[in-house]
């Protein structure tokens, strides 16, 4: 298969759930997208409706699709993964220090989020849970409470955990980005671009095999804790990794989705075919 073509199949799949801003010029491509090929060998033109979008072979670095790649948006939950690679960097990614080590808070990581409808792994204040397992619940079923709970152990405040959030940042290139929170609920001078983010879900997944492994499970079994004593079942928002589910896509590794009013919907996803990692970032898809 010619590799125009390879790209298109993995761009068509991967925005399948998310990719949703009016048509664009073909200029603002390195090559026209398509969904695929009709009867007599003719391209279809795919259809894209996040308001940005930033896609890049890892392998190449080429950048293969960027619509309003570095405007500041509202990232939703992907601030998640940030929060994530904090908390990898202090560990240095050792999934058995991760699996040994028990945090918990108290009502100070769960007041701001009640009444909020922001996800959870129901994890409960005083609830003794394993880095490992909160990173699991922060990445799979966006637990906003693991976010509160990693950053409280990680720093004495969540403002301080930012200013962490923030260091990473800058050390990373993220030009256009600043964190006030370590869930992504919406808040002032939370912000972040496609090109950001996709810089930072580079770094996360070059480095840190323990990343990789959490964000393409499509459920995970939290171990039993003192309020849960058969352990927490979750699941993976990210639909193409569910085989029942119509947006199923094989050869999708994960990472995030991200949604909020002021956000719409929000992705981050990668996926290796034929032998190439492709990394996509979209924000602004629409609600509905």
């Amino acid at each position: 298969m010619k590799l125009k073509q390879k790209i298109s199949r993995i761009l068509s799949m991967t925005l399948a759930i998310m990719l949703l801003v009016p048509a664009m010029c073909a200029d603002a491509f390195n090559f026209t997208p398509t969904s695929g090929y009709d009867d007599d060998g003719k391209a279809i033109p795919l259809e894209l409706y996040s308001e940005a979008v930033y896609m890049v072979n890892l392998d190449s670095g080429e950048a293969i699709v960027d619509i309003n790649g570095e405007d500041e948006r509202v990232p939703a939950s992907l601030t998640k993964i940030m929060t994530a690679v904090v908390l990898l960097d202090k560990f240095k990614g050792d999934e058995q220090k991760l699996k040994d080590t028990y945090y918990s808070a108290g009502s100070e990581a769960f007041d701001e989020l009640y009444d909020t409808g922001a996800s959870t792994a129901d994890i409960q204040p005083g609830e003794e849970v394993s880095c490992y397992d909160l990173l699991a619940a922060l990445l799979i079923p966006s637990s906003c409470e693991a976010a509160n709970i990693i950053a409280l152990n990680v720093s004495d405040s969540i403002t301080e955990f930012t200013d962490l959030m923030n260091e990473k940042a800058e050390k990373l290139g993220m030009e256009n980005t600043h964190f006030s929170n370590a869930h992504g609920l919406w808040a002032q001078q939370n912000y972040s671009s496609c090109k950001d983010m996709a810089t930072l879900c580079e770094y996360a997944i070059s480095k840190y095999q323990v990343f990789r492994d959490i964000v393409c499970l499509p459920s995970y079994h939290m171990a039993s804790t003192s309020y849960h004593s058969d352990g927490t079942d979750i699941y993976n928002t990210n639909l193409m990794l569910d085989s029942m589910t119509d947006y199923y896509y094989s050869y999708a590794k994960g990472i995030k989705t991200g949604t909020l009013d002021s956000a719409g919907r929000c992705l981050a996803s990668y996926a290796e075919y034929e032998g190439t990692t492709y990394l996509i970032v979209t924000m602004g898809a629409p609600m509905d």
